[in-house]
């Protein structure tokens, strides 16, 4: 009678029914054919292992000492862009908006080369732009490309007040100096408030931020 988990192993009963034990010689044959099994499965995951492909193992070098040793990346520089760009791009005219009271211009790009130069950066020649209404200096610009839309959706904001009145008002305003810097600022918006009772505090905290430097 076979073992049905060792199939190669016979019953000594089976195998001579003569003789109820089984032999030296049998018994040898048994344990060793039963401690070569294991032996043989694991020669053969080494060897099917060693023919996969062996990947490297991880750095256990400490993550500072990685950082240090690797090499910082060159920075890549960017040309700024300049008014000859803008004209090369076929760009004519440059559209404007001031940030205080929603005034909207455009600018003609050939006498800004005209004035400034063809080797001019576009970013040093639009923060010399002032407005022409109110005076204010913040002004969004941004130049139109041929197939582009001209006009960009507005941004929503209503017009701040003259800057003579916001003025007057923040120099009429009592402030306590001993104060920390957030109180003095609470007490200008709320002043600002006061007087103009439309303005939300998000645009008279600009007002401040702008006036009191």
């Amino acid at each position: 009678m076979r073992c049905l988990r060792f199939p190669w192993i016979v019953d000594a009963a089976s195998a001579n029914a003569s003789h109820r034990k089984p032999s030296p010689v049998m018994c040898a044959i048994i344990l060793e054919q039963r401690v070569r099994l294991p032996l043989t499965r694991v020669y053969s995951k080494l060897i099917v292992s060693s023919e996969r492909p062996i990947t490297a193992m991880r750095d256990k070098t400490p993550i500072r000492e990685q950082l240090a040793g690797r090499k910082s990346p060159s920075p890549q520089r960017v040309k700024p862009l300049t008014l000859g760009d803008l004209q090369r791009g076929g760009v004519q005219r440059i559209e404007c908006e001031c940030d205080w009271c929603r005034h909207e211009a455009s600018i003609e790009l050939a006498p800004l080369i005209e004035k400034a130069g063809v080797d001019a950066t576009y970013r040093d020649v639009s923060r010399h732009f002032c407005c022409s209404v109110c005076g204010w200096r913040g002004i969004s610009a941004w130049p139109i490309w041929p197939g582009h839309n001209a006009k960009r959706p507005r941004r929503g904001g209503v017009p701040l007040p003259s800057i003579r009145e916001c003025r007057a008002v923040l120099e009429a305003t009592k402030v306590d100096l001993s104060t920390q810097r957030i109180g003095r600022r609470t007490a200008c918006v709320r002043a600002l408030q006061e007087r103009w009772p439309e303005l939300t505090a998000s645009a008279a905290l600009f007002v401040v931020q702008q006036l009191l430097r």
